[in-house]
């Protein structure tokens, strides 16, 4: 989440003493969520199971942009 109007307190000890000090000057603070961890595959019970296929790259689809370079390309070679 954001927190807004931020307000700190430090408190530490120098020699003997405890001292703190503190500050409020606004700002934001903005708190993320710790990232999820990839799930981790489980070993395989047998040694022999069959390793599945590796998967084929697919193509992906062209962006409007490359679409239209692509039919320029083909009209400029048609009109020659």
């Amino acid at each position: 989440g954001q927190h807004k109007n931020l307000f700190c307190q430090i408190t530490f000890n120098e020699g003997d003493k405890k001292m703190s000090q503190r500050a409020g000057m606004g700002g934001i603070v903005r708190v993320d969520p710790k990232p999820k961890e990839p799930a981790k595959p489980a070993p395989s019970k047998t040694a022999s199971a069959k390793t599945p296929a590796p998967k084929k790259p697919t193509e992906k689809p062209l962006s409007r942009l490359e679409q239209l370079r692509l039919d320029a390309k083909k009209q400029a070679e048609a009109a020659k």
